[in-house]
């Protein structure tokens, strides 16, 4: 089922203005409302994703779009969270442009950093035996908590995005501000492979 979402959007410069967003298997939809052309953005073309807190408590909060371009869209709506959610699990089942590693990192609400070190302990809520990653790894950074996630495979990241994985992130929505965010990959070295710079795959710092 399709699902649109109200938002009001800009590209940074320009007023925001109505429109109903839709995140389809391959794009982001930006349909005006009240008529005329709709505005299509290859998923491809998402390098980073940010969500920006309200800078007032009644506000929503923000999501900047950031393109391999450099232009940006920022939308605004109520339903924010449902809206990244959305994205950051269509990003992360496409395997963010080839990528087999993904690291997401996650912004701690303060005071929450005990809570999370015990959630570390415990070990995923989810059995990693039985998705197809082959490396799942968590650290602990200040205020902020950070996931590695590895494949043989940048396809099976597919199999990773099913509901049952994703509800099992429940336990940390107590514990995050909203902000997560998937890092820029610009270089990677290793002795099996030889180096290279790579094209940014993900939600950047």
């Amino acid at each position: 089922m399709r699902v649109a979402y109200g938002v009001r959007w800009s590209n940074g410069a320009d007023e925001p203005q109505p429109a109903r967003l839709s995140v389809e298997a391959d794009s982001l939809v930006l349909t005006p409302i009240g008529g005329g052309a709709s505005r299509e953005f290859p998923l491809d073309e998402i390098v980073a994703v940010e969500i920006r807190p309200p800078g007032e408590p009644a506000r929503s909060a923000t999501i900047v779009v950031t393109l391999r371009n450099g232009d940006t869209i920022e939308l605004d709506s109520n339903v924010d969270r449902w809206i990244a959610s959305h994205l950051l699990e269509r990003l992360f089942s496409r395997g963010l442009g080839g990528s087999r590693r993904i690291l997401v990192g996650a912004r701690l609400k303060p005071g929450a950093g005990d809570r999370a070190r015990e959630l570390l302990r415990g070990g995923p809520p989810f059995p990693p035996e039985a998705t197809p990653l082959v490396l799942h790894e968590a650290y602990l950074v200040g205020d902020e908590v950070v996931f590695l996630f590895d494949t043989d495979d940048a396809m099976a990241f597919e199999q990773v995005a099913e509901p049952d994985f994703w509800a099992a992130a429940g336990a940390w929505r107590d514990l995050i501000t909203g902000e997560v965010r998937l890092a820029e990959r610009v270089y990677s070295w290793s002795r099996d492979e030889p180096s290279a710079i790579e094209p940014p795959v993900g939600l950047g710092y």
